[in-house]
């Protein structure tokens, strides 16, 4: 699979050593703007969630959602609906959360997009 990340005359904006928080902010910041996610990479090494997001022009109007912090059940709840919606997971990144008890659980991050179009 290929996946194109920058193209001549789109504009793009990339974030590195992004946070939960900031993550959340530049979702939203990005979204008013008419713009999209297009690559999200979680990095490793570190004790709680960074990241690197790119984000781009949405010219073509592609439908996009974005799911922070769901747990494996709701991840997987969450690709049956999605899907019966058109939507797809375009990138996925994960995390260990603790809770009060201090058992660990798998979180994710995920960007769906509606479509194979627009990429």
């Amino acid at each position: 699979m290929q996946s194109r990340v920058f193209q001549p005359g789109i504009g793009h904006r990339v974030h590195f050593d992004v946070s939960l928080d900031e993550l959340r902010t530049l979702v939203k910041e990005y979204r008013e703007r008419g713009w999209r996610p297009q690559l999200m990479l979680g990095q490793v090494g570190s004790s709680d969630f960074r990241c690197v997001c790119g984000f781009r022009e949405n010219r073509a109007g592609t439908q996009w959602e974005f799911s922070l912090g769901i747990n494996q059940t709701e991840l997987e709840a969450e690709i049956s609906k999605r899907q019966n919606d058109g939507f797809y997971p375009h990138s996925i990144g994960s995390f260990m959360e603790t809770d009060g008890n201090g058992q660990r659980e798998s979180r994710f991050v995920v960007v769906w997009l509606d479509s194979w179009q627009g990429q």
